[in-house]
């Protein structure tokens, strides 16, 4: 994308709009998104734009970026996946969301985790079942299982996720 982005053959907005389009055709089918914040990404998309054609972008200018929504980014809801947290917003950032941020990804969306992480699959209490976009039947495994489901369904051009026990491997592998 960003490849695309500097030969001008694609722009952050057109790529930003094709991946909100695909997220509200396919997130009722797998419940991968907690958060949505288009408007705000279409706008950061539109400054991308701008940075490319002058020559003055960042590494990752303009790239849509799933968040787990257990990562914090400070302001925006940060529930663990747990009713207790629901409206909880984060004070700080997370230094590895940050250093995204910095390079010029844009946060469209935020994607399900089971309560805590502590779960080989993704459900929880405050958003339910996320679901296999190969099959329903299976598991999107966890604890980056939305992560792993946004990327695998065109809804995001990359995600954030962590692995304390497999829960980068499991749902890259069943996904």
């Amino acid at each position: 994308a960003t490849r695309r982005f500097r030969e001008r053959t694609l722009s952050p907005v057109d790529l930003m709009r094709a991946v909100i389009d695909r997220c509200e055709a396919v997130n009722p089918k797998v419940n991968a998104i907690t958060n949505r914040f288009y408007e705000k990404a279409m706008a950061q998309a539109a400054e991308a734009e701008k940075r490319c054609a002058q020559g003055n972008a960042r590494p990752l200018d303009g790239v849509p970026l799933a968040a787990k929504e257990l990562h914090p980014i400070e302001g925006m809801r940060t529930s663990w996946g747990s009713k207790i947290y629901e409206n909880t917003p984060a004070d700080y950032t997370l230094p590895a969301i940050q250093r995204l941020l910095d390079a010029g990804a844009i946060v469209h969306i935020r994607t399900t985790t089971p309560e805590f992480a502590h779960a080989g699959h993704c459900h929880s209490p405050l958003y339910g079942v996320t679901r296999n976009p190969w099959n329903p039947e299976f598991s999107s495994c966890g604890s980056s299982g939305g992560s792993a489901v946004a990327v695998a369904t065109g809804m995001a051009t990359f995600a954030t996720g962590d692995d304390g026990g497999g829960s980068i491997r499991m749902p890259a592998s069943a996904n």
